[in-house]
């Protein structure tokens, strides 16, 4: 048995009459921000309307959306079209959280991918590796940085280490290797 619905899909009018039975869908324009900061949008048609909990993409002004009327609520379902050339913006409504949980996650990018956070970023696989594999990789830290494994292993065609203060190196066998020459400058060298 095949069984559709068909919907059809009406400009918004501002002498909208709702059906306590049914929800209707219409198109309409965004023509503004958030009302009050929140999720309460102001559509071209004079209406107002609240994003719908499964919008996640953050809508603009001059953005075609499909808008949901059911009782004495209206609802942005989705974005059907922008026409302005900026990115997208994955925001919950309501300022809630974002969970995504599948087997397997990929996110590409041909450019930059920028991970921000005001108070911290956790990357965490306790039976696999994490791998970090680029051209260049520099790290800025403000505060100290703290490594702990069972075995470390560095390995680079040269290895530069500068500190204003103090190098300290301690361990219960210290082997210092060099093919060729073996070079300690100092005002002091003290020994045993």
């Amino acid at each position: 048995m095949n069984m559709a619905t068909s919907f059809t899909l009406k400009r918004a009018q501002p002498d909208l009459m709702i059906s306590n039975n049914h929800a209707e869908l219409r198109t309409d324009i965004i023509s503004g921000t958030p009302i009050n900061g929140n999720d309460t949008w102001l559509l071209q048609s004079g209406l107002r309307a609240v994003r719908a909990t499964s919008c996640l993409a953050e809508p603009i002004a001059g953005d075609t959306v499909l808008v949901a009327v059911e009782s004495e609520s209206i609802f942005v379902i989705s974005i059907l079209k922008r026409t302005l050339d900026t990115p997208i913006t994955v925001s919950p409504p309501s300022g809630v959280g974002l969970n995504l949980k599948t087997k397997f996650f990929s996110l590409i990018s041909e450019r930059n991918i920028d991970f921000s956070s005001l108070t911290g970023i956790n990357l965490s696989a306790p039976l696999g590796t994490i791998r970090t594999i680029s051209e260049n990789l520099l790290q800025t830290v403000q505060g100290s940085i703290v490594n702990i494994a069972k075995t470390m292993i560095s390995n680079a065609d040269d290895f530069q280490v500068n500190a204003k203060g103090s190098i300290l190196s301690k361990a219960k066998t210290h082997v210092i290797t060099a093919d060729q020459d073996l070079f300690m400058d100092a005002d002091r060298i003290n020994m045993g």
